[in-house]
């Protein structure tokens, strides 16, 4: 499993890849015991969240007396139209299995309604570029491709990076925590992916998302003029040297 803990982000920077050993609370604490390269540690965090997953809410539907496919964890199956065996039945949201977000649903439903009363042209395939928050304090935002991945798909790129501290906004929100980290292609100077670390980041990665569907390059966010103060200047340092 994958630990993580928090009191402050770097204070499990080692635990990524850990197993789980033993949990035992500590006064107003808690004490988490994990390996790693067979080697024990412990770690005292102030919380620990335990996500168990969801599953589709398809117990009370009695789906065993349709002829609908279903999956082993409840969901139902379906194509790049959302379409599902039986013809002229769809599944949306949560229910087909696909990623489980709010926004994910609301595209579902653009796709079944195109499908419906539109040219038929929206699918699974074309869906937009979208991206992903993890709401912690400060909030965590991703989008594409991490250092990690196009590293590993042996992509010339540009990996960009920048502190929040270095935003004039830090100081109105009073948190200084924080990072901003882009990967850019070398030639065309488009935006492969980011993740971006802090108070604001559940809002501006939308603008990192609207600037990889659009095929906006690097540059352009470069020499945008932002209004002041917001967490959105921080673009013009983080891509200064692009």
């Amino acid at each position: 499993m994958n630990l993580f803990a928090w009191k402050g982000l770097d204070s499990c920077a080692t635990c990524v890849g850990a197993g789980l050993k033993q949990v035992r609370d500590v006064a107003d604490q808690v004490e988490l015991t994990y390996e790693v390269g067979g080697v024990s540690e412990k770690l005292v965090v102030d919380g620990l969240l335990v996500a168990t997953g969801r599953t589709p809410n398809t117990k009370e539907l009695v789906l065993e007396n349709t002829s609908l496919n279903v999956g082993p964890r409840g969901s139902v199956p379906v194509n790049e139209k959302l379409e599902t065996n039986v013809p002229g039945v769809w599944a949306l949201g949560d229910l087909n299995g696909g990623p489980q977000f709010t926004y994910i649903s609301l595209d579902d439903y653009r796709i079944v309604n195109n499908q419906l009363f539109g040219d038929q042209t929206r699918t699974l395939t074309n869906r937009p570029i979208y991206p992903n928050t993890t709401f912690l304090h400060p909030a965590v935002a991703t989008i594409g491709l991490s250092a990690k991945a196009a590293k590993e798909q042996n992509l010339a790129v540009d990996v960009v990076s920048v502190l929040t501290k270095t935003a004039p906004k830090y100081k109105v929100i009073g948190d200084p925590r924080g990072i901003f980290q882009a990967i850019v292609g070398k030639k065309t100077k488009l935006i492969l992916g980011a993740t971006i670390y802090d108070e604001e980041s559940y809002e501006i990665i939308n603008l990192i998302s609207l600037a990889m569907n659009q095929q906006i390059p690097a540059t352009a966010l470069r020499d945008q003029i932002y209004s002041h103060p917001t967490m959105a200047e921080t673009f013009n340092d983080l891509f200064a040297g692009i």
